[in-house]
């Protein structure tokens, strides 16, 4: 389970996937956003993974396909992209969409 932006309501969704017996990838969708990295909150719970979306890369094909490429990686099924918080929305949107499993359509 993938859950972007891991902070707020998405700690409590990512600690329950976890304790459902899930793997769970944190991704950021933002380095700039007040909630990512080490001065923000952290999620909750353990999680496989830790990936950084990068955001500030003008080219949103490539950067949406080198945050596909860590997450494969990982070589661990994707069953599910869940956003964690409002501005993990559109980029789990576009995740989902690329890894076959449910989301909003684009």
């Amino acid at each position: 389970v993938v859950v972007v932006d891991p902070f707020s309501s998405g700690a409590t969704i990512a600690k329950l996937a976890g304790s459902m017996g899930y793997e769970v990838v944190h991704v950021y969708s933002d380095d700039n956003h007040a909630m990512a990295g080490p001065k923000g909150l952290k999620a909750s719970g353990e999680s496989l993974a830790a990936v950084q979306h990068d955001a500030r890369n003008a080219n949103e094909e490539e950067a949406l396909e080198a945050t596909l490429s860590k997450l494969k990686a990982l070589d661990v099924p994707i069953v599910a992209v869940i956003p964690g918080a409002e501005s993990a929305v559109e980029l789990a949107d576009k995740l989902s969409a690329c890894c076959g499993t449910r989301g909003n359509s684009l």
